[in-house]
C-alpha cells in the first residue's frame, strides 16, 4: 500500500507561523545581501496597437489641408503618432478627499495650500522611517520642490480633487518627496483619501445616481 495512503496526515504537512513570524522571517530575508540586476527599459510599443487603432481612427485623424493621397496619409499618420505619444505619457497622481471622513475640511485645507509639499517634505526630513530607504536618489532640486504644489480640480463637489503633477516612479524614489508619499500612503489605506484617475472620477458626477439606482461597471 501506498505510504501517503497509510499516512494521510503526513501529506501536505507544513510549519505554520504566526504574524510575528512571518514578520521575523521576511526581515531575515530582507537583510541577505541582494543580487544587483540589470535594469533594462520598458518598451512602450505594439505594432498590432497601432495597426488596429490607426485604422479605427483613420476618420477621425487630422489631414490638414493637404489634397494629394499621399500628403493626406503622411498628415494623418503624424497625427496618429501624436495620439500615440500622448497615450504613452505617464499620468500624474490624482485622488479625491473622502467627505465622509471627520474633520476632512482640515485635510482639505493642509492640501490646497501652496506650501504643503515643502512644508511636509522639510517638516519630516529627519524621520528615521525617511532615511536610508533603498532605490530612492535626490532627483528634485530646492527650486523645483518649492514649485511643485498640489493642483485643485474647480469642477469636483466641494473641491475635493487633487493632483500631484509627478508620476508614480518620482514619488516614489525620490528622497526628497518621501514624507510626502508615506503621507499619500497612510491616507489612502484609512480611507481618507482615494487614489483614482480623473478620467475615472468624471463619469459618476454625469450618471447623477440616486438611491434605488443600479450601476452596471463594464
Amino acid at each position: 500500500m501506498d505510504q501517503r495512503k497509510r499516512n494521510p496526515k503526513r501529506i501536505n504537512k507544513r510549519k505554520k507561523t504566526n504574524w510575528a513570524g512571518r514578520r521575523k522571517n521576511n526581515k531575515q530575508r530582507d537583510n541577505q545581501e541582494h543580487v544587483e540586476y540589470e535594469a533594462k527599459p520598458i518598451i512602450m510599443h505594439n505594432d498590432k496597437f497601432d495597426k488596429y487603432y490607426r485604422r479605427i481612427l483613420d476618420p477621425l485623424l487630422n489631414s490638414g489641408d493637404a489634397t494629394d493621397p499621399q500628403q493626406v496619409e503622411a498628415n494623418k499618420q503624424a497625427d496618429f503618432e501624436q495620439f500615440v505619444a500622448t497615450l504613452r505619457e505617464k499620468l500624474p497622481i490624482t485622488f479625491r478627499v473622502n467627505p465622509l471622513c471627520v474633520g476632512f475640511e482640515t485635510v482639505t485645507s493642509l492640501l490646497g495650500s501652496s506650501s504643503f509639499i515643502s512644508d511636509w517634505s522639510e517638516k519630516h526630513k529627519d524621520d528615521p522611517e525617511m532615511q536610508g530607504k533603498e532605490g530612492r536618489i535626490e532627483s528634485l532640486s530646492s527650486e523645483e520642490l518649492a514649485a511643485l504644489r498640489l493642483k485643485v480640480f474647480d469642477f469636483y463637489p466641494e473641491r475635493l480633487l487633487f493632483e500631484l503633477p509627478v508620476s508614480r516612479e518620482v514619488l516614489r524614489k525620490d528622497a526628497v518627496l518621501s514624507a510626502v508619499h508615506k503621507f499619500v500612503q497612510k491616507s489612502n489605506d484609512s480611507g481618507l483619501l482615494t487614489r483614482q484617475e480623473v478620467v475615472s472620477m468624471i463619469p459618476p458626477l454625469l450618471l447623477d445616481v440616486k438611491p434605488g439606482h443600479k450601476v452596471y461597471d463594464a
